[in-house]
């Protein structure tokens, strides 16, 4: 890890409690870092975040039963913003437990965020190498992004993230790295896209239904290409004022899939 001069550290499933000063330091990140942790729950789940000091000043930690936040000051731009690490649920009867958390905390904080972490949770039929999918449930992840106002970040390396060790494994997705603007950052801009988002969906469950006209397609599109332009601005903003290096050691973010309109696009032709 010394070698590549990491800014920000994440451990998932620690299986640990805690964590001595010679267990941090034998880490070898070099330098000073800020240190915080989510105890595991028994066999399972645990994390770890860590800062460097250089590079940040943690100005308050968080925890749920689900995650581990930190709220940072960056110092080389002074900009203050949040970094969340979470690990959702393998028992999908706590999903909503799990979403409702993560919901009540990004409503709750003021400042850009960026979300990381297993979700144990897929959003399309890719995030997955069989087709035995709980469509429900995915939907119910999807509608949760798009309530935080929430979009992925793209990665590298394998397609899937997971894998359940079997000798004809079935594979998902199940890490990610969300990114958002906090509750009340650009709150106009926030309720905009929302709108723009439940026109969206409006319009596509007409288009499953009775089926659209020329005129409809053309809103359908021009409010899709409103959503592209606001999420360029948010990438554009993140260009603009963050330049740090981190790392979820052992996974990688997916690719960018928008819970609403990203896709629908290969199925809006007008006949």
């Amino acid at each position: 890890m010394r070698s590549n001069r990491l800014d920000i550290l994440n451990l998932q499933e620690t299986i640990r409690q805690d964590f001595t000063a010679a267990e941090l330091r034998s880490l070898k990140c070099g330098g000073q870092f800020a240190w915080n942790w989510l105890p595991a729950n028994g066999h399972s789940g645990g994390l770890l975040l860590g800062f460097r000091d250089e590079t940040f000043e943690v100005e308050e930690w968080r925890k749920g039963v689900f995650f581990i936040s930190a709220k940072i000051l960056q110092r080389n731009i002074n900009m203050i913003w949040c970094f969340m690490l979470v690990y959702g649920p393998a028992e999908h009867g706590r999903t909503d437990e799990f979403l409702g958390e993560l919901e009540r905390a990004v409503t709750e904080c003021q400042v850009p965020l960026v979300i990381a972490g297993d979700f144990n949770l897929i959003r399309s039929a890719g995030d997955k190498s069989t087709d035995n999918i709980d469509w429900p449930r995915v939907r119910r992840f999807n509608d949760s992004i798009a309530y935080m106002a929430l979009r992925e970040l793209n990665r590298a390396g394998a397609r899937y993230t997971w894998t359940n060790r079997k000798l004809n494994p079935i594979r998902c997705v199940l890490d990610r790295f969300l990114k958002g603007w906090g509750a009340n950052l650009g709150k106009e801009k926030r309720l905009f896209k929302e709108n723009l988002l439940s026109q969206v969906e409006e319009l596509d469950r007409q288009a499953d239904g009775a089926g659209l006209d020329e005129e409809g397609w053309a809103l359908r599109y021009h409010l899709e290409d409103q959503l592209l332009l606001v999420d360029r601005m948010e990438e554009e903003y993140w260009k603009q004022r963050s330049r740090v290096r981190w790392t979820l050691e052992g996974d990688s973010c997916t690719k960018y899939f928008h819970a609403i309109a990203n896709g629908r696009r290969r199925k809006c032709s007008i006949p």
